[in-house]
């Protein structure tokens, strides 16, 4: 077992484990249609409540990239940002005038 007198002697022994990256149904990515766009967002939040940043990535149905920002989110709670990601992805597709030439 270790103890803070072992950290102490050798730091460099302690750190976090490395974990294999996990390829499973929810990282893999499907295409949509042809002529449709597939947006996907994520927001991160420190801590429970604190600063807060989304990032949104939309693409068409041969993986090229549309569209891709982050955006700081100022200081709100996880399910907050996780919103504000998915509206500004719609924004987004409605703002630059996209909605006339693709489905979502």
């Amino acid at each position: 077992m270790s103890s803070i007198e072992d950290f102490i002697r050798n730091p460099k022994s302690w750190g976090v484990p490395r974990m294999e990256k996990r390829v499973g149904p929810r990282d893999e990515w499907f295409a949509p249609t042809v002529g449709s766009i597939k947006f996907k967002t994520d927001g991160a939040v420190i801590g429970g409540f604190g600063p807060a940043g989304i990032i949104v990535v939309l693409r068409y149905h041969f993986k090229e990239v549309l569209l891709k920002f982050p955006k700081v989110n100022g200081v709100v709670d996880l399910v907050s940002t996780e919103l504000v990601a998915i509206k500004e992805a719609l924004l987004s597709f409605l703002m630059a005038g996209m909605s006339s030439s693709f489905s979502l």
